[in-house]
């Protein structure tokens, strides 16, 4: 398993509880090392297949995405 590096969605400021925070990865980037992590060197391998189930968590609960997947193309 490799991780990409802590990111904050920048909802609105509390004391609302409404969501409205985005999280998105640069994944070309990622994989290249430019945004720190442990990007895996068969990132970089055409034909790879890639599945990104993407974990968060705010001071109430945790949350597990559907997930993404996808093919690194050359």
């Amino acid at each position: 398993m490799h991780r990409t590096p802590l990111s904050f969605a920048d909802g609105n400021e509390p004391p609302a509880e409404d969501c409205t925070g985005t999280m998105s990865i640069d994944m070309n980037a990622f994989r290249a090392g430019l945004i720190g992590g442990n990007p895996d060197p068969s990132l970089s391998v055409p034909g790879t297949v890639i599945d990104c189930p993407w974990w968060s968590r705010d001071s109430i609960v945790a949350v597990l995405s559907n997930g993404l997947e996808s093919t690194v193309e050359p």
